[in-house]
């Protein structure tokens, strides 16, 4: 099966990248070892990086922490306490780059997308489980997320809460819900407006309905959603994204 991504070619032109960050950079041998224990045989080295089911993923260490302007961005959920990245003194960056007929494949059709997706996470898993890592920044979501609930989200196979993530905010008639990560995905992004539902089941009910479309589902303009007969349906229309109107989005409403 093949699904057209549903946002303009630049939106998912841009590479699949995570910054994990370390007290310490590993070694290259700790490196390989923490890869192949996640990917065993079919993992091979390259010169630079590795390859893996015809996916190049781009491995560089970095002795020093991330720069100041795109440092750390915590999350309510999904981070944890700031001071436990204190000693942070190093990171890897890593991310699926250009190379083999599946990256052509992936800038065009959503399965090959999350495919790849799917394939950074694993390697990001594999680093987190080094003694010295202490988070891992999702570059497509702008979220730092902590080892523990991104273990958790990845046994659970959320991609909405560790390939994508969901926010929450105030806003002048309630609250206001978005992702931040889906366009990467080859999906407009999604929002709830002017809530009055508990900041909670507001984070948790987009979450859903976000992993939903990072599973495979898309939502265009004129649909509507329901999870359940007796739900009432919510309505979806365009509409420009909350962090930067000129993405789109859609917005899911139950008015």
């Amino acid at each position: 099966m093949t699904t057209p991504h549903s946002v303009a070619a630049p939106l998912v032109e841009a590479p699949l990248l995570n910054s994990v960050l370390f007290s310490s950079l590993p070694t290259s041998e700790e490196l390989s070892t923490l890869l192949s224990a996640e990917f065993g045989t079919g993992l091979h080295k390259l010169e630079q990086g590795y390859e893996f089911e015809d996916v190049h993923l781009a491995v560089r260490g970095i002795a020093a922490k991330p720069s100041a302007q795109a440092e750390y961005s915590f999350h309510p959920v999904l981070s944890g306490n700031p001071h436990d990245l204190n000693d942070v003194g190093a990171h890897i960056l890593i991310g699926v780059v250009e190379g083999g007929d599946i990256f052509d494949k992936a800038q065009q059709f959503r399965e090959p997308r999350l495919h790849q997706i799917r394939l950074l996470l694993r390697a990001t898993t594999a680093l987190l489980r080094a003694p010295q890592a202490r988070a891992v920044h999702l570059m497509n979501a702008n979220t730092t997320v902590f080892p523990e609930p991104f273990f958790e989200a990845i046994s659970r196979d959320v991609l909405s809460m560790s390939a994508a993530t969901v926010w929450v905010f105030p806003d002048k008639d309630g609250l206001h819900a978005f992702t931040y990560g889906l366009t990467s995905a080859g999906h407009p992004e999604l929002e709830i407006a002017d809530s009055h539902a508990d900041p909670t089941e507001l984070y948790y009910r987009l979450v859903n309905i976000a992993d939903h479309v990072l599973q495979g589902a898309s939502f265009k303009d004129g649909d509507t959603l329901a999870f359940s007969e007796n739900e009432k349906p919510a309505s979806i229309s365009e509409t420009g994204w909350f962090v930067n109107a000129e993405i789109p989005a859609l917005n899911i409403s139950w008015a």
